[in-house]
């Protein structure tokens, strides 16, 4: 059952050294908005983990992250703007935020000295699509950018590589001692429901990567791992959230194989059957991107035919006018990067492409003994 949102502010502040502000761009997406962080000493320059997207909410979120920013008095308020990856509702806000930046930088120092955008390699060409014009700093697995508490201390920003949302995805956690404080996990994980994922092995990996992560440490800081998802409300249960996400996958995959093996060897099944049985809760609205997700489940199931059921073998096949064409785990991936694309970057106006016609086409599925 799908309930309604808790309530966040424009502004929280977290902890001493990271501020939430919200991006005013709610959407079945986008949650409540994305969050974007502060992050370091108000006085200080600070790091900003992603912005948000252009539309009627950017000038309410500009006027609360101008406040923040503003606290910073003697220097350029921000050292570097980090992405988490490449979808417009984080990315779109960046020269807008540059444009406030500089302002203040200027009133403040006299000059507006260059502040750099990172990003992980991968992904569509943001001047392409019209999200960012200007140049991008490739982040590096491991990467550690400075971030400063004081003027005699510093903690650093490491890069985690975390694809499957998007190819491109990184997280960033700060650690303290050897023990990570915070986890910015942007749409790997959100505060509510589930995120929709492109390449589903590379998900889980990344689940598993972050998992590791935060139980290798687990117990060697008194200061409580806080979670800081791009999407919803921040947990203290860092390591329950990533279990929680997790078990909701595999719990997922486990229904699409309770449906696989009530059906006989050799036989066709449309998948809106399997869709209601292994998402029967799902609203309308996010019905498309439960089908997305059901299909990452039955590729994965079929990818491992040799763990799971040695009889078990899948194929799918999509009708598009009187073409009936069989789609591979490869060809549905290139297919939604294409298609993610092309409707990020029209804002979800009508494509016409064949990838995007199979992609909303019923799928026949066949499970066979070889």
């Amino acid at each position: 059952m799908f309930v309604s949102l808790p309530s966040i502010p424009s502004v929280t502040k977290l902890t001493p050294f990271v501020t939430r502000i919200l991006g005013h761009n709610p959407g079945p997406h986008t949650l409540q908005g994305t969050n974007s962080y502060v992050v370091g000493a108000p006085s200080l320059s600070r790091v900003l983990i992603d912005t948000t997207s252009k539309g009627i909410g950017l000038q309410s979120y500009l006027d609360h992250l101008k406040t923040e920013l503003e606290l910073c008095t003697t220097a350029t308020p921000l050292s570097a703007i980090l992405l988490t990856h490449w979808h417009p509702d984080h990315t779109e806000g960046v020269t807008a935020v540059l444009d406030l930046a500089h302002e203040i930088a200027r009133r403040n120092t006299g000059i507006a000295e260059p502040i750099p955008v990172y990003k992980f390699p991968g992904g569509p060409d943001l001047k392409k699509l019209n999200f960012y014009q200007g140049d991008i700093c490739d982040l590096e697995a491991d990467q550690c950018i400075p971030v400063p508490l004081s003027d005699s201390n510093a903690v650093h920003i490491r890069v985690i590589p975390c694809p499957g949302h998007s190819v491109d995805h990184v997280c960033f956690v700060i650690e303290r001692n050897g023990s990570p404080i915070w986890l910015f996990t942007g749409d790997t994980i959100l505060g509510h429901g589930s995120t929709t994922v492109q390449d589903l092995p590379a998900y889980m990996n990344s689940l598993c990567v972050l998992r590791t992560l935060v139980e290798s440490t687990k117990g060697q800081s008194e200061e409580p791992l806080l979670l800081l998802p791009s999407h919803g409300v921040e947990s203290t249960d860092a390591l329950g959230k990533i279990d929680e996400y997790i078990a909701n996958r595999q719990s997922r995959i486990n229904k699409a194989m309770e449906f696989l093996q009530s059906q006989p060897l050799d036989s066709w099944f449309n998948e809106s059957d399997v869709m209601q049985f292994v998402y029967p809760e799902v609203p309308e609205s996010l019905k498309l991107d439960a089908m997305i997700n059901l299909r990452h489940s039955l590729f994965w199931i079929a990818s491992r035919r040799g763990q799971n059921d040695q009889s078990l073998s899948l194929c799918a096949f999509a009708s598009v006018g009187h073409t009936r064409r069989e789609v591979t785990a490869e060809c549905y991936s290139n297919m939604l990067a294409s298609a993610e694309r092309r409707i990020l970057a029209s804002q979800s106006q009508p494509i016409a492409s064949d990838g995007h016609a199979i992609l909303c086409a019923e799928w026949d599925w066949k499970r066979s003994s070889t």
